[in-house]
Formats: C-alpha cells, structure tokens, sequence
C-alpha cells in the first residue's frame, strides 16, 4: 500500500448524482450525467478523484471499478450527500432526483468490491466513514 503523501493542495473532482441530471436508459434505469464522464476519462483525471458509494451501489456511476479512470488517490465517500434530501447551493439541478434505502451494509459491499479490484492495487484508496443522517 503506498503511503498517503500527496502534493499539497490536492484537487480531487468530484462526481455525484445529487444536483446533476439523472439520464434514463434501458431498463427504466438511471444513470447520472456524470457516468459516461467518468467512464471516458480513460487517461488519467488528475491525481484523484472521488465517487460515491451510494452512486456506485445505485448504478448512477459505473459499478465495476475496471471502468473507471486511473489515479494515485481513489477516494470513494460514504453516500451521506446523495441521501441528503436537502438542497445544495452546489447542485446544478433538482430534477427527477430519488432518495433510495442506503445503510452501512451497502456501503460496505461497495467498499469491498473497489479495494479488491487489480487495477487499483497501486493507489492509495481513501474510504470515508457512514454517515449518520439525523432528521
């Protein structure tokens, strides 16, 4: 495992489901506007990037890892922003946006699925804890 030691200050774009647009296709299924991004960003995007759990679990983002970009630092986050039902000042849009069951089992499943996939074995994974949303 390398060792956490990135240049400071460390930009890490961030993809989300929550404030962008929610694109159907096949199945009655979902996918954020930010999929097909992240999936053709086959170089890499910078030093990181960070997905969320709740937009992997969701398919909202690619769920296989193997199809994401390379990167030094792969931050995957909790899913807590996703479920938030709150407005963001930062969201682009509200539109047809869902809140679906989230819990720390799912995000454990995600968390295990990335940290076994080969392709990141030389970067440092970073995982946030769950949050707890308090209503």
């Amino acid at each position: 495992m390398n060792i956490f030691n990135p240049l400071i200050p460390l930009l890490i774009p961030s993809f989300s489901s929550k404030g962008n647009l929610l694109i159907p296709c096949q199945g009655g299924k979902y996918v954020s506007d930010n999929y097909d991004l992240l999936q053709v960003l086959d170089v890499r995007v910078s030093n990181s990037y960070l997905v969320s759990a709740y937009d992997i679990f969701y398919g909202y983002m690619p769920q296989d890892p193997k199809e994401w970009p390379n990167t030094d630092y792969l931050f995957i986050d909790s899913g807590g922003y996703e479920i938030s039902d709150t407005y963001d000042l930062s969201e682009r849009n509200k539109f047809n946006y869902k809140v679906h069951p989230w819990d720390i089992d799912k995000m454990k499943q995600v968390y295990h699925t990335v940290t076994s996939c080969p392709k990141f074995s030389n970067s440092t994974i970073v995982l946030s804890g769950y949050d707890l949303l308090v209503r």
